[in-house]
This record gives C-alpha cells, structure tokens and sequence, in this order.
C-alpha cells in the first residue's frame, strides 16, 4: 500500500520487483505441482494398485524401490543437469527474498532507490537465465515418457510465449556451438 503513494519514478523499482516475485512464485508454484501431481501421484496410485498382487515382503519391497525409482526420475532427481539448474533456480529466489527482507521498507531517497533497482534488474537477470536454462534443456531432452511428462513444466511455464524468444535464441546459439565444434 505504501508503494501506491510514492511518485512514479521511486515506485518504479518496486514494480520490477514486484513482478520479479510473481514470476519467482509462479515457477515454483509450477514446479511443486509437477513433482505432487504429474510426479508422485500418478505412482502412489500405480503403487497402492500394485499392492493387491504382493505376496509376501520381498515383494513389497521390489514396488516400493520401483515407486521410489519412477518417482525419483519423474521428479528429475536422476538428471544431475536439471537438479542443478533448479536448485541454482530455487537458490536465487532465497537471495530475492533475503534481498527484500533486508531492505528498510518503503524508501524514497533516490540514491537508495537507484541501488534497489539496480539489485532488482540484477536478480531479475539471474532468474530469468536459470529459468531459460531449465527451459532449454527440457526442450532439448529425448523422447522418454518420463521426458514427455517433464515438457508440462515446459509449457506451463511458458503458458503464453513469455520465454519463447530467449529459448529459440538461446537453442540457436547451442546449435551454433554444436556445429562449429562438429565442424
């Protein structure tokens, strides 16, 4: 509420980083419902049904360590790449928040107000080539089922061509490399 009273040019940091956070939730609000519902559900369903056929312990151990295991590539624990660009991701949405925690509320002193800026762009930068690069990479990935259902994250996160441009930019480049060093 505060924000809405300050001029133009001072609320203008605020509103980059007011998008900044929503992009931030949204990607995360994306993830957790791809892990819960496209992941771990659709196994825990498959696992609870498969439980009616068990006959004795070593059974029941053998579904539970496939369960395990769907889950674990569904959830893209089993991609070192995507793991680390996700927790890169994750990483830089606690150094927004830190960021937002440690400013002094509402500040109209133009010095600071530039410096804010300047921190927002940059964080917003740093998500937004995390983010690109998760994108990227799952567009690039194979054919598996597993792969098929991580392009959801894709398409969700990309629900209406925001990132589209930086992917196909960022796809070029890559193949650029790949030529050159092929070539």
């Amino acid at each position: 509420k505060e924000v809405k009273r300050l001029p133009t040019t001072a609320a203008s940091g605020y509103l980059g980083a007011f998008s900044l956070r929503q992009r931030m939730l949204f990607c995360v609000q994306n993830l957790e419902y791809y892990m819960m519902e496209e992941a771990i559900e659709p196994n825990w369903i498959r696992f609870m049904s498969r439980l009616n056929n068990v006959n004795n312990i070593d059974d029941l151990l053998a579904e539970h360590w496939d369960f395990v295991d769907q889950c674990m590539k569904d959830c893209m624990f089993m991609n070192h790449d995507l793991i680390a660009i996700i927790n890169k991701i994750l990483a830089s949405c606690i150094e927004f928040c830190d960021f937002m925690q440690s400013t002094d509320g509402v500040d109209s002193k133009a010095s600071e107000n530039q410096s804010f800026e300047d921190n927002i762009k940059r964080l917003d930068a740093k998500f937004t080539s995390y983010l690109i690069t998760l994108l990227t990479t799952i567009s690039s990935l194979g054919q598996e089922e597993s792969v098929e259902k991580l392009r959801n994250i894709l398409y969700r996160e990309n629900f209406n061509g925001f990132y589209s441009e930086k992917i196909e930019r960022d796809q070029r480049g890559n193949d650029t490399v790949t030529s050159s060093i092929s070539g």
